[in-house]
């Protein structure tokens, strides 16, 4: 029977300790990114309309009714300090279109605003909708 050679084998078996012993601590410990698209509520994305423009784009995963049976829900959108920047009314349901994953609207405003939103609500909903500014 032979005997295993500490000398042969000692190389392999360090670097293999050096390259799978960080990525399986690394996988076993990482949650993830954290930007599940399964996540369920309302995302806020800036982006840029066809115009240009600066604009929010809110999206809803899963299932959200008007409480009173309106035809237009209120939007409102925070500053870092809590203060409401924007608030107005949109469309309901928001429409569903070709490119995006959820029913959506594009809520355009004041450049500043837009910039500056860091939180943003649905009221009238028969669930919460509420979200951070991606």
């Amino acid at each position: 029977m032979r005997r295993f050679d500490l000398r042969r084998h000692a190389p392999v078996i360090v670097i293999v300790l050096l390259v799978v012993g960080p990525l399986a601590i690394w996988a076993a410990t990482s949650g993830g990114s954290g930007d599940s698209g399964d996540k369920k509520g309302l995302l806020v994305e800036r982006g840029v309309s066809i115009t240009g423009a600066q604009e929010l784009i809110l999206s809803i995963n899963g299932d959200a009714k008007v409480t009173t049976g309106a035809t237009s829900v209120r939007v409102e959108c925070d500053d870092k300090n809590g203060k409401a920047i924007i608030d107005t009314t949109q469309p309901w349901p928001f429409i569903d279109e070709p490119g995006y994953p959820y029913p959506h609207v594009h809520l355009g405003d004041e450049p500043e605003n837009v910039e500056g939103a860091r939180r943003c609500r649905v009221l009238g909903t028969d669930t919460r909708l509420e979200g951070k500014v991606q």
